[in-house]
């Protein structure tokens, strides 16, 4: 549903990843539920349908493989994983840390 929403705006999808990224860790949804993403997905543009859709169409299998590929090649080691000026984070217990780096707490010119 991401790279088929990418593909209306990357604001779309960018929305839409932090709305799952929100139902999963603040909420505790399931989102491994395709009609609990695709409600997600249509309030950001897309309908039930088109959403339901993504999921067995051919744009997001090949779109999700070749992230997949891409994350290999960049050495990400799981999810989430996140990089902030060039430093990788991994792991949902980054998440504060990440916030803290993102703050302006430390610049980084002192690292």
């Amino acid at each position: 549903m991401f790279y088929a929403l990418e593909e209306l705006g990357d604001a779309h999808a960018r929305a839409f990843g932090r709305d799952v990224f929100a139902a999963y860790f603040q909420s505790g949804v399931d989102i491994s539920d395709v009609a609990t993403l695709a409600e997600i997905a249509a309030r950001h543009g897309m309908t039930r349908e088109q959403a339901a859709a993504a999921t067995e169409g051919d744009l997001g299998r090949r779109r999700l493989a070749e992230a997949n590929d891409s994350a290999i090649a960049a050495g990400v080691c799981g999810s989430p994983w996140m990089e902030v000026d060039g430093e990788a984070f991994f792991g949902a217990d980054r998440l504060l840390q990440i916030a803290w780096r993102l703050s302006g707490a430390l610049q980084p010119a002192q690292i």
